[in-house]
């Protein structure tokens, strides 16, 4: 019995710990042939471990029924150790904990508008009914703040993480514009990874540009628009009416409140954090590429923070949820509603992804309506 209850435990060590030192190290503003050389070493760590999972698990049994010092010298020792200790008390903590910053449910209004490509258009696979990367969500929010002026509403669009040519199937960005066209927002947030291909900055302009806000259309850029000539995708991004920001305020009037937003490309694009110090806003509206300035931005007094960038996983299991979150905090913030000292962050899990498969994670677009409370 006690080996069967080691072996899980050592199994679920060593594949939390490959699983955070791939999005851990997935964070880092590393070169792409570096990026992808460090998640091919992964692999097969995570791999080969997985071979070695039975010879761990016998002798962190024998030094179990036995503890000698000598044997900590043992590479096999030391290492299932670690993983029992990873499975078994780490694992269970960070598990407590993960949605701890998450906004429950019953603390905002939540809708979603389904609407399967696959099925209305001209995509017939058996696989379909797996790969969900053609199942878009529209989430409808309305979240209550002190921040916004009395009685008054603002309405958000937030997409993220096109990969235009990582999906190069044009027509089902066009069905996910043309649904969004059909209404008007007062802000409309980018938040990175337009391209995968700069042949496919093509797309950008009759796709984006008939999208309406009266204040404003605004974006930041990611990892792979780094990858693929940014100087080319902000110009793109310009041409559909976009303002690009990159360390930077943009500074609008609504109602008498002076709303700021500001946009950064840290890590990719700075190697440090930007200095937010300048101007006085009444609201402070933050867009990143990535989740991992949640702490930064809730520090320094930015009432809301828009970001992308992890997918949502792509593919999430049930009641364990995502697992490959590129991200320094590792699962923390997969997708959703997150808030800390008065800041509310959402996490987009974007529209497309490199990779085109997703699993119980469908493509999301959220349409984000923020009403002043009233006591």
């Amino acid at each position: 019995m006690l080996f069967f209850i080691l072996i899980a435990l050592v199994t679920f060590g060593h594949f939390s710990f490959v699983l955070f030192l791939h999005n851990w190290f997935y964070s880092k503003p590393f070169p792409r042939l570096l990026g992808d050389l460090i998640q091919a070493t992964h692999v097969l760590f995570g791999f080969l471990g997985l071979l070695a999972v039975y010879t761990l698990t016998i002798k962190v049994e024998a030094f179990i029924k036995d503890p000698c010092l000598n044997l900590l010298s043992n590479l096999w020792v030391d290492y299932g150790l670690f993983c029992l200790f990873v499975g078994g008390v780490l694992l269970p903590i960070n598990e407590i904990f993960r949605n701890f910053w998450r906004i429950p449910i019953n603390f905002y209004i939540q809708q979603s508008r389904h609407f399967d490509y696959a099925n209305h258009f001209f995509i017939k696979k058996k696989s379909n009914f797996l790969n969900e990367s053609f199942k878009l969500e529209v989430v409808l929010a309305e979240i209550s703040t002190h921040s916004l002026p009395t009685n008054s509403t603002l309405k958000i669009l937030h997409f993220s993480d096109f990969h235009f040519g990582g999906n190069d199937n044009y027509a089902y960005f066009h069905f996910v514009m043309a649904e969004l066209e059909k209404e008007a927002y007062d802000f409309v947030f980018f938040t990175g990874d337009l391209v995968d291909d700069v042949s496919f900055l093509r797309w950008v302009v009759p796709l984006l540009k008939k999208i309406r806000a009266k204040y404003g259309k605004y974006a930041v850029l990611g990892n792979h628009d780094l990858w693929n000539k940014p100087d080319m995708v902000r110009k793109y991004l310009r041409k559909a009416g976009f303002i690009c920001l990159s360390d930077q305020w943009f500074s609008v009037e609504f109602k008498g409140c002076k709303i700021g937003v500001f946009g950064t490309g840290y890590p990719w694009f700075s190697t440090k954090l930007p200095d937010t110090s300048s101007g006085d806003y009444g609201i402070k509206i933050l867009l990143t590429h990535s989740p991992d300035e949640f702490f930064w931005a809730a520090k320094n007094n930015f009432n809301l923070m828009f970001c992308g960038h992890v997918h949502g996983g792509q593919i999430a299991l049930p009641f364990f949820g995502p697992l490959l979150i590129p991200s320094k905090f590792g699962r923390r913030f997969g997708g959703g509603f997150f808030s800390h000292g008065g800041m509310i962050m959402h996490v987009s899990r974007g529209l497309a992804g490199s990779f085109p498969l997703r699993i119980n994670c469908k493509p999301e677009v959220t349409i984000l309506s923020l009403v002043s409370k009233t006591t």
